[in-house]
């Protein structure tokens, strides 16, 4: 048992070398980009936010270097999801220095954090302090979409949302009293008592609802029991509507799907406690239309219902102005390029929440 103990750590230490050294010498025949992000994440959760976060660095035409740390470089090799995909597209390399000259962006270590929710819900946002936003599904930034949105393309005036909605998790966030917020599960049970919610089976349904003159409707699709929509596709569907239901996560509010819908021009329909963790928060009637409880989401979608052409074309203006400068990869970028932030908060979901309970 002992000599069985021993094979099995002398194993770990070696396939630790031999990551170590592998990755070391893969990313090493990678060559620079004009320009270069150094950044220290040693102190913060490798997830899909910081997966993205440094995607859209690479998007924008940069090669990223962590420092040379063993840790490091194993935790990469070892946590899997998204964060790995930082060495399967080749964008990131390692250094004990700082490369390349003065124009070099560096991001310190002091400068990350996961203590994302703190101030946001203590309305206490500080100038020198910056949020990363929630971003969309990873893999939506392979294929990223250059090509403007008609604004003047006649949509589905119906008010659309498409994903998980299982009881078993989807209930969970208003058991809570962080956020003050009711929960997807909640909402949608709430509305299939709608005289305007409409079934919706398959997608060959949801195509043929689309191209009917039958308007003015509640599209609420649970992947769970209903159908899956393929993610190359989902894009391509939230065009065709002018409103988008936002609800929240299983922990948090946030959830990549209102992002998705922004992106195509939808109008957020959106909970004020969740658009208020926007940074900056979503405004009702500017770039979203916002509700309190149940009863005001009622007379949200009458009202939705009865606007007129021209004042959704200018919400929809909105909604696509406010993605262009603050959710893009390239507004991003920018924003950290351009100011020399003391704190950088990344989301990592119970991670952040973590925070608040420290403080609580």
């Amino acid at each position: 048992m002992l000599f069985y103990k021993w094979r099995r750590k002398i194993r770990r230490i070696l396939k630790k070398k031999i990551n170590y050294y592998s990755v070391l010498w893969k990313t090493s025949k990678i060559p620079d980009k004009n320009k270069i992000l150094w950044i220290d994440v040693s102190g913060v959760v490798l997830n899909r936010y910081l997966f993205c976060f440094l995607k859209f660095f690479e998007l924008e035409g940069y090669t990223i270097y962590f420092p040379k740390k063993k840790e490091l470089i194993n935790a990469l090799c070892e946590t899997g999801g998204e964060i790995s995909w930082c060495l399967k597209d080749k964008f990131l390399k390692f250094s004990d220095e700082i490369p390349g000259n003065s124009g070099t962006l560096v991001i310190n270590r002091s400068q990350l954090s996961n203590d994302y929710f703190s101030d946001i819900l203590n309305h206490n946002e500080i100038e020198s302090r910056y949020y990363i936003p929630m971003c969309e599904y990873p893999t939506n930034y392979y294929s990223v979409n250059n090509e403007e949105i008609d604004i003047n393309l006649k949509r589905k005036q119906s008010i659309f949302m498409a994903g998980n909605m299982d009881p078993k998790y989807y209930s969970k966030i208003s058991s809570k009293d962080i956020f003050n917020i009711i929960s997807r599960r909640e909402v949608v049970d709430h509305l299939y008592l709608n005289s305007n919610f409409l079934p919706i089976s398959s997608y060959n349904n949801l195509n043929q609802f689309i191209t009917s003159e039958l308007d003015k409707k509640l599209i609420l699709i649970d992947t769970i029991k209903d159908f899956r929509i393929k993610n190359n596709l989902l894009k391509s569907i939230l065009s065709k509507f002018d409103f988008f239901l936002a609800l929240p996560g299983i922990e948090i509010p946030q959830s990549h799907n209102v992002i998705e819908a922004i992106s195509m021009g939808c109008i957020p329909v959106i909970q004020k406690s969740y658009a208020e963790l926007f940074s900056p928060p979503l405004e009702n009637q500017v770039n979203a239309i916002i509700f309190n409880n149940f009863t005001e989401l009622d007379n949200v979608i009458e009202a939705i219902f009865n606007l007129n052409y021209s004042r959704i074309l200018e919400l929809r203006i909105n909604v696509l102005n406010y993605n262009y400068n603050h959710l893009i990869p390239k507004a991003i970028v920018e924003k950290v390029k351009k100011n020399d932030y003391e704190k950088i908060f990344i989301q990592a979901e119970i991670s952040s929440l973590k925070f608040l309970n420290r403080s609580a």
